[in-house]
């Protein structure tokens, strides 16, 4: 199934060193989505970066950056 439909979004690339993550991960999140995509190939469009990855000292304090880091984004698609 080919499906060409754009959708907005935020993505990391990165350790994930808050939760003490050992890997390289890439997690992307579409803004105003609902539905299963795991197993799903995508095609990603980088359009803007927003900050390096940094370690937080608690994931209150993570929560409160993503999205801080989502309304940058959402006012870039606006």
């Amino acid at each position: 199934d080919t499906n060409l439909s754009s959708h907005p979004g935020v993505m990391n690339i990165g350790m994930r060193p808050t939760v003490k993550g050992t890997s390289l991960t890439v997690e992307v999140h579409l803004f105003d989505w609902s539905g299963d995509l795991y197993g799903q190939t995508l095609t990603v469009s980088l359009q803007k970066f927003i900050r390096p990855e940094q370690k937080f000292s608690s994931l209150d304090q993570l929560k409160a950056q993503i999205q801080r880091d989502c309304e940058a984004a959402r006012d870039f698609f606006s």
